[in-house]
Protein backbone atom coordinates (compact mmCIF):
# COMPACT_ATOMS: atom_id res chain seq x y z
CA UNK A 1 0.00 0.00 0.00
CA UNK A 2 1.24 3.52 -0.69
CA UNK A 3 0.34 6.68 1.17
CA UNK A 4 0.61 9.86 -0.36
CA UNK A 5 3.47 8.90 -3.36
CA UNK A 6 4.42 12.22 -4.92
CA UNK A 7 6.24 12.41 -8.10
CA UNK A 8 8.73 15.50 -8.94
CA UNK A 9 5.90 17.41 -11.21
CA UNK A 10 3.32 18.14 -8.37
CA UNK A 11 5.30 17.57 -5.36
CA UNK A 12 5.57 21.42 -4.47
CA UNK A 13 2.12 22.18 -5.42
CA UNK A 14 1.45 19.20 -3.19
CA UNK A 15 3.62 20.33 -0.84
CA UNK A 16 1.90 24.17 -0.40
CA UNK A 17 -1.95 22.26 -0.36
CA UNK A 18 -0.85 20.32 2.88
CA UNK A 19 0.44 23.64 4.60
CA UNK A 20 -2.12 25.35 4.02
CA UNK A 21 -4.89 22.89 5.16
CA UNK A 22 -6.50 22.20 8.60
CA UNK A 23 -3.97 20.73 11.64
CA UNK A 24 -5.60 17.80 11.92
CA UNK A 25 -5.13 16.76 8.04
CA UNK A 26 -1.56 17.78 8.21
CA UNK A 27 -0.95 15.36 11.33
CA UNK A 28 -0.55 13.09 8.51
CA UNK A 29 -2.94 9.65 8.25
CA UNK A 30 -1.96 6.13 8.89
CA UNK A 31 -2.49 3.53 6.34
CA UNK A 32 -5.46 2.20 8.61
CA UNK A 33 -6.76 5.51 8.84
CA UNK A 34 -8.11 8.34 6.30
CA UNK A 35 -8.92 12.31 6.84
CA UNK A 36 -11.70 14.72 5.32
CA UNK A 37 -12.32 17.92 5.53
CA UNK A 38 -15.25 19.73 3.77
CA UNK A 39 -15.33 23.48 3.63
CA UNK A 40 -18.88 24.70 3.53
CA UNK A 41 -17.91 28.31 2.84
CA UNK A 42 -16.73 27.07 -0.79
CA UNK A 43 -19.86 26.00 -2.98
CA UNK A 44 -18.78 24.77 -6.46
CA UNK A 45 -22.67 25.02 -8.02
CA UNK A 46 -25.98 22.98 -8.46
CA UNK A 47 -25.15 19.27 -9.10
CA UNK A 48 -26.89 18.86 -12.34
CA UNK A 49 -30.24 16.51 -12.21
CA UNK A 50 -29.45 14.81 -15.45
CA UNK A 51 -26.52 13.13 -13.49
CA UNK A 52 -28.81 10.23 -12.76
CA UNK A 53 -30.63 9.47 -15.93
CA UNK A 54 -30.75 6.21 -17.94
CA UNK A 55 -31.41 4.54 -21.29
CA UNK A 56 -34.70 2.72 -22.73
CA UNK A 57 -34.52 0.30 -26.03
CA UNK A 58 -37.34 0.31 -27.65
CA UNK A 59 -37.39 -3.75 -28.78
CA UNK A 60 -39.72 -5.45 -26.37
CA UNK A 61 -37.06 -9.09 -25.73
CA UNK A 62 -33.66 -7.37 -25.49
CA UNK A 63 -34.21 -3.78 -24.83
CA UNK A 64 -36.92 -4.73 -22.13
CA UNK A 65 -37.12 -8.20 -21.35
CA UNK A 66 -40.90 -8.58 -22.35
CA UNK A 67 -42.61 -11.43 -24.46
CA UNK A 68 -43.25 -10.32 -27.94
CA UNK A 69 -46.91 -10.49 -27.36
CA UNK A 70 -46.73 -7.38 -24.96
CA UNK A 71 -48.77 -5.09 -24.53
CA UNK A 72 -48.48 -1.23 -23.65
CA UNK A 73 -49.80 -1.68 -20.21
CA UNK A 74 -47.14 -4.20 -19.97
CA UNK A 75 -44.24 -1.56 -20.69
CA UNK A 76 -46.18 1.21 -18.47
CA UNK A 77 -46.06 -1.34 -15.51
CA UNK A 78 -42.09 -1.14 -15.26
CA UNK A 79 -42.47 2.52 -14.63
CA UNK A 80 -42.83 2.39 -10.86
CA UNK A 81 -38.93 1.28 -11.17
CA UNK A 82 -38.13 4.13 -12.89
CA UNK A 83 -39.75 6.40 -9.90
CA UNK A 84 -38.23 4.04 -7.22
CA UNK A 85 -34.54 5.41 -8.40
CA UNK A 86 -35.55 9.36 -8.34
CA UNK A 87 -34.24 9.96 -12.18
CA UNK A 88 -34.46 12.95 -14.46
CA UNK A 89 -34.28 11.51 -17.95
CA UNK A 90 -34.54 8.54 -20.33
CA UNK A 91 -33.00 8.42 -23.60
CA UNK A 92 -34.87 7.01 -26.39
CA UNK A 93 -35.06 5.12 -28.24
CA UNK A 94 -31.69 3.48 -27.70
CA UNK A 95 -28.10 3.17 -28.83
CA UNK A 96 -27.23 1.47 -32.15
CA UNK A 97 -30.48 0.14 -32.42
CA UNK A 98 -31.63 4.48 -32.90
CA UNK A 99 -30.25 4.65 -36.78
CA UNK A 100 -32.43 1.74 -37.48
CA UNK A 101 -35.27 3.54 -36.23
CA UNK A 102 -37.72 5.08 -38.29
CA UNK A 103 -40.58 6.96 -35.98
CA UNK A 104 -43.45 6.94 -38.25
CA UNK A 105 -43.65 3.48 -37.91
CA UNK A 106 -43.83 3.71 -34.62
CA UNK A 107 -47.20 6.10 -34.41
CA UNK A 108 -50.73 5.45 -34.79
CA UNK A 109 -53.19 2.12 -33.85
CA UNK A 110 -50.53 -0.80 -33.04
CA UNK A 111 -52.26 -2.97 -35.23
CA UNK A 112 -52.09 -0.64 -38.51
CA UNK A 113 -48.12 -0.52 -37.32
CA UNK A 114 -45.36 -1.39 -40.28
CA UNK A 115 -44.42 -5.13 -39.74
CA UNK A 116 -40.87 -6.15 -40.49
CA UNK A 117 -38.92 -2.69 -38.69
CA UNK A 118 -35.42 -2.97 -38.51
CA UNK A 119 -34.02 -4.10 -34.93
CA UNK A 120 -30.63 -3.53 -34.98
CA UNK A 121 -28.32 -6.58 -34.42
CA UNK A 122 -31.30 -9.04 -34.24
CA UNK A 123 -31.76 -11.16 -37.08
CA UNK A 124 -35.26 -11.99 -36.70
CA UNK A 125 -37.55 -9.04 -36.62
CA UNK A 126 -40.37 -7.62 -34.69
CA UNK A 127 -43.94 -7.67 -36.10
CA UNK A 128 -44.42 -3.87 -35.25
CA UNK A 129 -43.13 -1.38 -32.51
CA UNK A 130 -45.09 -2.07 -29.45
CA UNK A 131 -43.13 0.82 -27.49
CA UNK A 132 -43.20 3.57 -29.57
CA UNK A 133 -42.86 7.56 -29.15
CA UNK A 134 -46.36 7.80 -27.64
CA UNK A 135 -45.95 4.78 -25.39
CA UNK A 136 -42.49 5.75 -24.09
CA UNK A 137 -43.69 9.64 -24.05
CA UNK A 138 -46.63 8.35 -21.51
CA UNK A 139 -43.91 6.23 -19.68
CA UNK A 140 -41.74 9.39 -19.29
CA UNK A 141 -44.86 11.16 -17.77
CA UNK A 142 -45.46 7.84 -15.63
CA UNK A 143 -42.06 7.80 -14.31
CA UNK A 144 -41.80 11.53 -13.96
CA UNK A 145 -38.63 11.84 -15.87
CA UNK A 146 -37.92 14.60 -19.02
CA UNK A 147 -37.07 12.52 -22.61
CA UNK A 148 -33.87 12.93 -24.54
CA UNK A 149 -34.75 11.40 -28.47
CA UNK A 150 -31.88 9.84 -30.16
CA UNK A 151 -32.56 10.94 -34.43
CA UNK A 152 -31.66 8.66 -36.87
CA UNK A 153 -28.63 9.99 -38.50
CA UNK A 154 -27.32 7.24 -40.38
CA UNK A 155 -30.62 6.03 -42.30
CA UNK A 156 -32.77 9.26 -41.72
CA UNK A 157 -32.77 12.69 -43.04
CA UNK A 158 -32.80 16.29 -42.10
CA UNK A 159 -36.64 16.44 -43.59
CA UNK A 160 -37.42 13.54 -40.89
CA UNK A 161 -35.89 14.71 -38.32
CA UNK A 162 -38.28 18.84 -38.78
CA UNK A 163 -41.18 16.08 -38.94
CA UNK A 164 -40.28 14.55 -35.47
CA UNK A 165 -39.70 18.07 -33.93
CA UNK A 166 -43.03 18.72 -35.43
CA UNK A 167 -44.55 15.61 -34.30
CA UNK A 168 -43.45 15.75 -30.89
CA UNK A 169 -43.76 19.53 -30.34
CA UNK A 170 -45.83 21.76 -32.86
CA UNK A 171 -49.07 23.05 -31.50
CA UNK A 172 -52.71 21.58 -33.15
CA UNK A 173 -53.76 25.06 -34.21
CA UNK A 174 -53.10 24.49 -38.28
CA UNK A 175 -50.08 26.60 -38.58
CA UNK A 176 -48.10 22.96 -40.10
CA UNK A 177 -44.82 24.87 -39.55
CA UNK A 178 -43.24 22.25 -41.66
CA UNK A 179 -45.89 22.22 -44.69
CA UNK A 180 -46.74 19.07 -46.14
CA UNK A 181 -48.39 16.70 -43.35
CA UNK A 182 -49.78 18.40 -40.55
CA UNK A 183 -47.90 16.32 -37.99
CA UNK A 184 -49.63 17.85 -34.59
CA UNK A 185 -52.87 17.05 -36.50
CA UNK A 186 -51.52 13.41 -36.51
CA UNK A 187 -50.47 13.28 -32.99
CA UNK A 188 -53.64 14.62 -31.75
CA UNK A 189 -55.44 12.29 -33.93
CA UNK A 190 -53.20 9.48 -31.95
CA UNK A 191 -54.73 10.54 -28.75
CA UNK A 192 -52.00 13.55 -27.85
CA UNK A 193 -53.77 16.42 -28.86
CA UNK A 194 -51.27 18.55 -26.74
CA UNK A 195 -46.96 19.23 -27.75
CA UNK A 196 -45.11 16.89 -25.79
CA UNK A 197 -42.36 19.75 -25.76
CA UNK A 198 -39.13 17.75 -26.31
CA UNK A 199 -36.33 19.92 -25.69
CA UNK A 200 -33.26 17.46 -25.88
CA UNK A 201 -32.20 15.62 -29.19
CA UNK A 202 -28.73 13.60 -30.02
CA UNK A 203 -28.37 13.32 -33.59
CA UNK A 204 -26.91 9.32 -33.96
CA UNK A 205 -25.18 7.13 -32.65
CA UNK A 206 -21.61 6.41 -32.00
CA UNK A 207 -21.28 7.75 -35.89
CA UNK A 208 -17.15 7.47 -35.39
CA UNK A 209 -17.46 3.69 -35.05
CA UNK A 210 -17.17 1.69 -38.59
CA UNK A 211 -15.74 -1.50 -38.02
CA UNK A 212 -16.63 -3.64 -35.02
CA UNK A 213 -15.16 -7.33 -34.22
CA UNK A 214 -17.81 -9.27 -34.73
CA UNK A 215 -20.13 -6.74 -37.33
CA UNK A 216 -19.94 -3.48 -39.52
CA UNK A 217 -21.84 -0.41 -38.81
CA UNK A 218 -22.43 0.43 -42.40
CA UNK A 219 -26.25 -0.95 -41.94
CA UNK A 220 -26.58 2.50 -39.48
CA UNK A 221 -24.66 4.75 -41.58
CA UNK A 222 -22.25 5.25 -39.68
CA UNK A 223 -19.83 7.94 -41.84
CA UNK A 224 -16.59 10.12 -41.46
CA UNK A 225 -16.10 12.80 -39.51
CA UNK A 226 -16.72 15.80 -42.34
CA UNK A 227 -19.67 14.22 -43.82
CA UNK A 228 -21.24 13.98 -40.26
CA UNK A 229 -20.62 17.52 -39.43
CA UNK A 230 -21.60 18.80 -42.55
CA UNK A 231 -25.19 17.23 -42.22
CA UNK A 232 -25.38 17.51 -38.63
CA UNK A 233 -25.32 21.39 -39.34
CA UNK A 234 -28.23 20.48 -41.95
CA UNK A 235 -30.65 18.36 -39.19
CA UNK A 236 -30.53 20.96 -36.39
CA UNK A 237 -31.33 23.94 -38.79
CA UNK A 238 -33.79 21.74 -40.18
CA UNK A 239 -35.39 20.55 -36.73
CA UNK A 240 -34.89 24.32 -35.29
CA UNK A 241 -37.13 25.51 -38.22
CA UNK A 242 -39.73 24.28 -36.42
CA UNK A 243 -38.87 24.51 -32.82
CA UNK A 244 -35.80 27.13 -31.93
CA UNK A 245 -35.92 26.34 -27.93
CA UNK A 246 -35.13 22.38 -28.33
CA UNK A 247 -31.14 21.47 -27.47
CA UNK A 248 -29.05 19.71 -30.29
CA UNK A 249 -26.26 16.93 -29.25
CA UNK A 250 -23.77 14.82 -31.25
CA UNK A 251 -21.58 12.39 -30.67
CA UNK A 252 -18.19 13.07 -29.49
CA UNK A 253 -14.88 10.59 -29.25
CA UNK A 254 -15.06 8.83 -25.98
CA UNK A 255 -12.60 9.55 -23.13
CA UNK A 256 -10.93 5.82 -23.53
CA UNK A 257 -10.59 3.50 -25.45
CA UNK A 258 -14.29 1.35 -25.80
CA UNK A 259 -13.04 -1.65 -27.85
CA UNK A 260 -11.09 -2.45 -30.39
CA UNK A 261 -13.28 -0.74 -33.04
CA UNK A 262 -13.38 2.53 -30.96
CA UNK A 263 -9.46 2.40 -30.53
CA UNK A 264 -9.61 2.85 -34.64
CA UNK A 265 -11.86 5.89 -34.23
CA UNK A 266 -9.41 7.28 -32.00
CA UNK A 267 -6.66 7.10 -34.66
CA UNK A 268 -8.58 9.36 -36.97
CA UNK A 269 -8.09 12.45 -34.97
CA UNK A 270 -9.16 15.25 -34.77
CA UNK A 271 -13.01 13.48 -34.99
CA UNK A 272 -14.00 16.28 -32.02
CA UNK A 273 -12.25 19.31 -33.21
CA UNK A 274 -13.17 18.82 -36.80
CA UNK A 275 -16.73 18.45 -35.34
CA UNK A 276 -16.51 21.61 -33.49
CA UNK A 277 -14.92 23.26 -36.41
CA UNK A 278 -17.70 22.97 -38.71
CA UNK A 279 -20.87 22.74 -36.55
CA UNK A 280 -19.79 23.99 -33.04
CA UNK A 281 -22.81 27.20 -33.96
CA UNK A 282 -25.07 24.22 -33.75
CA UNK A 283 -24.52 21.96 -30.85
CA UNK A 284 -25.67 22.54 -27.27
CA UNK A 285 -24.19 19.22 -25.57
CA UNK A 286 -21.96 16.30 -26.49
CA UNK A 287 -22.38 12.95 -26.10
CA UNK A 288 -19.30 11.08 -25.43
CA UNK A 289 -19.82 6.95 -24.38
CA UNK A 290 -17.86 5.58 -21.67
CA UNK A 291 -17.47 2.28 -20.72
CA UNK A 292 -14.47 0.45 -18.89
CA UNK A 293 -11.92 -0.41 -17.72
CA UNK A 294 -11.90 -2.79 -20.91
CA UNK A 295 -11.57 -7.18 -21.00
CA UNK A 296 -11.20 -8.99 -18.30
CA UNK A 297 -9.47 -11.87 -19.11
CA UNK A 298 -7.47 -13.74 -16.72
CA UNK A 299 -7.32 -11.09 -14.11
CA UNK A 300 -10.24 -11.35 -12.86
CA UNK A 301 -9.74 -14.97 -11.53
CA UNK A 302 -7.39 -15.82 -9.85
CA UNK A 303 -7.02 -11.86 -8.95
CA UNK A 304 -9.65 -9.60 -7.68
CA UNK A 305 -7.20 -6.99 -6.26
CA UNK A 306 -5.87 -6.32 -10.14
CA UNK A 307 -9.04 -6.19 -11.80
CA UNK A 308 -10.31 -3.77 -9.05
CA UNK A 309 -7.50 -1.76 -9.80
CA UNK A 310 -7.93 -1.37 -13.35
CA UNK A 311 -11.06 -0.48 -12.77
CA UNK A 312 -10.80 2.19 -10.62
CA UNK A 313 -7.92 3.40 -11.80
CA UNK A 314 -9.48 3.81 -15.63
CA UNK A 315 -11.85 5.62 -13.58
CA UNK A 316 -9.24 8.20 -12.60
CA UNK A 317 -7.72 8.21 -16.22
CA UNK A 318 -10.99 9.37 -17.46
CA UNK A 319 -11.18 12.15 -15.21
CA UNK A 320 -8.14 13.57 -16.52
CA UNK A 321 -9.60 13.11 -19.99
CA UNK A 322 -13.09 14.87 -19.12
CA UNK A 323 -10.78 17.85 -18.77
CA UNK A 324 -8.86 17.37 -22.06
CA UNK A 325 -12.33 17.25 -23.95
CA UNK A 326 -13.02 20.37 -22.64
CA UNK A 327 -9.97 22.04 -23.74
CA UNK A 328 -10.67 20.68 -26.95
CA UNK A 329 -14.33 22.59 -27.15
CA UNK A 330 -12.02 25.92 -26.16
CA UNK A 331 -9.82 25.41 -29.21
CA UNK A 332 -12.20 24.65 -31.51
CA UNK A 333 -15.49 26.99 -31.10
CA UNK A 334 -14.50 28.94 -28.53
CA UNK A 335 -17.29 28.01 -26.09
CA UNK A 336 -17.76 24.60 -23.48
CA UNK A 337 -20.82 22.41 -24.49
CA UNK A 338 -22.80 20.63 -21.69
CA UNK A 339 -21.44 17.15 -21.59
CA UNK A 340 -24.16 14.29 -21.36
CA UNK A 341 -22.50 11.32 -21.45
CA UNK A 342 -25.54 8.88 -22.62
CA UNK A 343 -23.98 5.74 -22.33
CA UNK A 344 -21.80 4.25 -19.70
CA UNK A 345 -21.37 1.41 -17.84
CA UNK A 346 -18.78 -1.26 -16.75
CA UNK A 347 -17.79 -3.48 -19.24
CA UNK A 348 -17.39 -6.39 -18.51
CA UNK A 349 -20.16 -6.31 -16.11
CA UNK A 350 -19.53 -8.13 -12.60
CA UNK A 351 -23.22 -7.79 -12.03
CA UNK A 352 -21.75 -8.24 -8.32
CA UNK A 353 -20.85 -5.72 -5.36
CA UNK A 354 -18.26 -4.54 -7.76
CA UNK A 355 -20.47 -3.25 -10.49
CA UNK A 356 -21.95 -1.38 -7.77
CA UNK A 357 -18.55 0.45 -6.53
CA UNK A 358 -17.96 1.34 -10.31
CA UNK A 359 -21.39 3.23 -10.84
CA UNK A 360 -21.03 4.82 -7.75
CA UNK A 361 -17.79 6.14 -8.17
CA UNK A 362 -18.44 6.91 -11.84
CA UNK A 363 -21.23 9.20 -11.14
CA UNK A 364 -18.81 11.19 -8.65
CA UNK A 365 -16.71 11.44 -10.97
CA UNK A 366 -18.80 13.26 -13.24
CA UNK A 367 -20.12 15.38 -10.29
CA UNK A 368 -16.56 16.56 -9.86
CA UNK A 369 -15.55 16.83 -13.02
CA UNK A 370 -18.63 19.38 -14.27
CA UNK A 371 -20.64 16.56 -16.06
CA UNK A 372 -24.38 17.90 -16.65
CA UNK A 373 -25.60 14.39 -18.02
CA UNK A 374 -25.12 11.05 -17.64
CA UNK A 375 -27.10 7.81 -18.20
CA UNK A 376 -26.61 4.26 -17.78
CA UNK A 377 -27.01 1.64 -20.14
CA UNK A 378 -29.84 0.45 -19.39
CA UNK A 379 -32.49 -0.47 -16.70
CA UNK A 380 -33.91 -3.19 -18.08
CA UNK A 381 -33.09 -6.47 -20.91
CA UNK A 382 -33.16 -9.99 -21.44
CA UNK A 383 -30.04 -11.55 -21.43
CA UNK A 384 -27.83 -8.79 -21.64
CA UNK A 385 -25.62 -8.65 -18.49
CA UNK A 386 -25.54 -4.27 -18.93
CA UNK A 387 -29.02 -4.10 -17.11
CA UNK A 388 -29.34 -3.20 -13.99
CA UNK A 389 -32.52 -4.74 -13.02
CA UNK A 390 -31.69 -8.99 -13.35
CA UNK A 391 -34.87 -10.44 -15.25
CA UNK A 392 -35.76 -13.61 -13.89
CA UNK A 393 -37.75 -15.28 -16.45
CA UNK A 394 -39.14 -18.34 -14.89
CA UNK A 395 -40.64 -16.56 -12.04
CA UNK A 396 -41.46 -13.44 -14.47
CA UNK A 397 -39.61 -11.06 -11.54
CA UNK A 398 -37.32 -8.42 -11.60
CA UNK A 399 -34.54 -8.27 -9.08
CA UNK A 400 -32.50 -4.97 -8.70
CA UNK A 401 -28.40 -5.51 -9.36
CA UNK A 402 -25.89 -3.72 -7.30
CA UNK A 403 -25.54 -1.36 -10.04
CA UNK A 404 -29.42 -0.47 -9.85
CA UNK A 405 -28.77 0.19 -6.13
CA UNK A 406 -25.63 2.46 -6.38
CA UNK A 407 -27.62 4.25 -8.48
CA UNK A 408 -30.85 4.51 -6.07
CA UNK A 409 -28.53 5.53 -3.17
CA UNK A 410 -26.53 8.97 -5.29
CA UNK A 411 -29.60 9.78 -6.52
CA UNK A 412 -31.87 9.71 -3.36
CA UNK A 413 -29.38 11.56 -1.29
CA UNK A 414 -26.44 13.56 -3.32
CA UNK A 415 -28.36 16.22 -5.14
CA UNK A 416 -28.25 20.43 -4.17
CA UNK A 417 -24.72 22.15 -4.05
CA UNK A 418 -21.94 20.92 -3.94
CA UNK A 419 -19.13 22.04 -1.28
CA UNK A 420 -15.24 21.83 -1.70
CA UNK A 421 -13.48 18.87 0.33
CA UNK A 422 -10.03 17.68 0.71
CA UNK A 423 -9.38 13.67 1.38
CA UNK A 424 -6.15 12.76 2.55
CA UNK A 425 -6.02 8.73 1.80
CA UNK A 426 -3.81 5.96 0.80
CA UNK A 427 -3.29 5.04 -2.41
CA UNK A 428 -2.60 2.40 -5.08
CA UNK A 429 -1.44 2.39 -8.66
CA UNK A 430 -2.42 -0.41 -11.06
CA UNK A 431 0.18 -2.28 -13.61
CA UNK A 432 -2.77 -0.88 -16.93
CA UNK A 433 -2.18 2.66 -15.15
CA UNK A 434 1.05 2.65 -13.15
CA UNK A 435 1.55 6.71 -13.83
CA UNK A 436 -1.76 7.55 -11.69
CA UNK A 437 -1.80 7.51 -7.80
CA UNK A 438 -5.43 6.54 -6.82
CA UNK A 439 -6.88 6.55 -3.45
CA UNK A 440 -8.66 4.26 -1.80
CA UNK A 441 -10.70 6.49 -0.54
CA UNK A 442 -12.67 9.42 -2.06
CA UNK A 443 -15.38 11.75 -1.33
CA UNK A 444 -18.14 14.03 -2.36
CA UNK A 445 -20.02 17.11 -0.35
CA UNK A 446 -23.42 18.64 -1.09
CA UNK A 447 -25.08 21.24 0.97
CA UNK A 448 -28.67 20.50 0.98
CA UNK A 449 -30.70 22.95 2.76
CA UNK A 450 -29.52 23.45 6.42
CA UNK A 451 -27.78 19.88 6.20
CA UNK A 452 -24.52 18.74 4.75
CA UNK A 453 -24.48 15.06 2.90
CA UNK A 454 -20.67 13.35 2.65
CA UNK A 455 -20.61 10.25 0.04
CA UNK A 456 -17.56 8.57 0.73
CA UNK A 457 -16.54 5.30 -1.17
CA UNK A 458 -14.24 2.90 0.13
CA UNK A 459 -12.45 0.92 -2.67
CA UNK A 460 -10.19 -0.92 -0.45
CA UNK A 461 -11.25 -5.41 -0.83
CA UNK A 462 -9.84 -5.52 2.20
CA UNK A 463 -9.57 -3.04 5.31
CA UNK A 464 -11.82 -0.22 6.57
CA UNK A 465 -10.32 2.99 7.32
CA UNK A 466 -10.95 4.94 10.16
CA UNK A 467 -11.63 8.24 9.54
CA UNK A 468 -11.75 11.32 10.94
CA UNK A 469 -14.15 14.02 9.29
CA UNK A 470 -14.46 17.97 9.94
CA UNK A 471 -16.94 20.54 8.61
CA UNK A 472 -15.37 24.35 8.74
CA UNK A 473 -17.67 27.04 10.46
CA UNK A 474 -20.15 23.97 12.40
CA UNK A 475 -20.11 21.24 14.38
CA UNK A 476 -22.21 18.07 13.89
CA UNK A 477 -24.99 17.42 15.12
CA UNK A 478 -26.14 14.52 18.19
CA UNK A 479 -27.22 12.27 15.65
CA UNK A 480 -25.96 11.09 12.26
CA UNK A 481 -27.68 9.34 9.39
CA UNK A 482 -26.23 6.67 7.60
CA UNK A 483 -27.32 4.75 4.42
CA UNK A 484 -25.04 2.17 3.07
CA UNK A 485 -24.09 -0.26 0.33
CA UNK A 486 -21.89 -3.33 1.24
CA UNK A 487 -22.36 -7.16 1.02
CA UNK A 488 -20.19 -9.67 3.24
CA UNK A 489 -17.66 -9.28 0.33
CA UNK A 490 -16.95 -7.89 -3.03
CA UNK A 491 -18.05 -10.73 -5.92
CA UNK A 492 -21.60 -10.88 -3.90
CA UNK A 493 -24.32 -10.64 -6.17
CA UNK A 494 -27.86 -10.99 -5.95
CA UNK A 495 -28.23 -13.12 -9.29
CA UNK A 496 -30.10 -15.73 -7.08
CA UNK A 497 -32.01 -13.75 -4.75
CA UNK A 498 -36.46 -14.08 -5.67
CA UNK A 499 -37.12 -11.52 -3.40
CA UNK A 500 -36.61 -7.95 -4.49
CA UNK A 501 -37.11 -6.39 -0.96
CA UNK A 502 -34.47 -9.03 0.36
CA UNK A 503 -31.33 -8.98 -1.68
CA UNK A 504 -27.93 -10.13 -0.82
CA UNK A 505 -26.45 -6.79 -1.66
CA UNK A 506 -28.43 -4.56 -0.17
CA UNK A 507 -28.75 -0.79 1.34
CA UNK A 508 -28.82 -0.79 4.52
CA UNK A 509 -29.46 2.87 6.86
CA UNK A 510 -28.78 3.43 10.75
CA UNK A 511 -28.14 6.42 12.91
CA UNK A 512 -24.20 6.57 14.95
CA UNK A 513 -23.53 9.61 17.28
CA UNK A 514 -22.19 12.82 16.55
CA UNK A 515 -21.77 15.87 18.30
CA UNK A 516 -18.83 18.27 18.77
CA UNK A 517 -16.53 19.58 16.01
CA UNK A 518 -14.63 16.20 14.66
CA UNK A 519 -16.53 13.03 13.84
CA UNK A 520 -14.64 9.51 13.33
CA UNK A 521 -16.30 7.35 11.55
CA UNK A 522 -14.81 3.58 10.06
CA UNK A 523 -16.00 3.19 6.35
CA UNK A 524 -16.14 -0.93 6.04
CA UNK A 525 -13.92 -2.17 2.82
CA UNK A 526 -15.78 -1.78 -0.23
CA UNK A 527 -18.45 0.41 0.58
CA UNK A 528 -20.66 3.32 -0.46
CA UNK A 529 -21.62 5.37 2.79
CA UNK A 530 -23.91 8.18 2.81
CA UNK A 531 -23.81 10.40 6.26
CA UNK A 532 -26.24 13.03 6.48
CA UNK A 533 -26.01 15.82 9.36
Amino acid sequence: MKLFKLNRLWALSALLLLLSAPPFLRAGVSSGGAKIFVQTDQPLGEISPYIYSSVVRWDLRKGLALPENAAPEDFYRLADWVKSLNLSMLRYPGGTVADAFFWKESIGPLEKRARGTITGFDKDRHNRITVGLDEFLHFCKLAEVEPLIVVNFGNGSPKEAAELVEYLNAPDDGSNPGGGTDWAKQRAGNGHPRPYGVKHFEIGNEIYLLQGQKHTYEQFGHTDIKDYATRLVQFARRMRQIDPSIKIGCPVISPGAVGSSDRAARTRRPWNMTLFEIAGKEIDFVCPHVYGPGERGKEYQPTVEVFVKKSFAYLEARRRELKELREEMRQSSGREFEVFITEYNMTPSTQDLLSGLYVAQFLSTCIESGVHGAMFHNLFGFGDRFAALNFVKTHNLRVPRPAYLALKLLSKHLRGERLASEVYSPTFTSEYYPELEVPYLTAVAVKRGENVVLEVINKDIYRDYRTEIEISGRRFPPEIKVFELNARELKTNNEGDLNPQRTTVKLTEKSVSGGGEALTYTFPAHSVTILEF
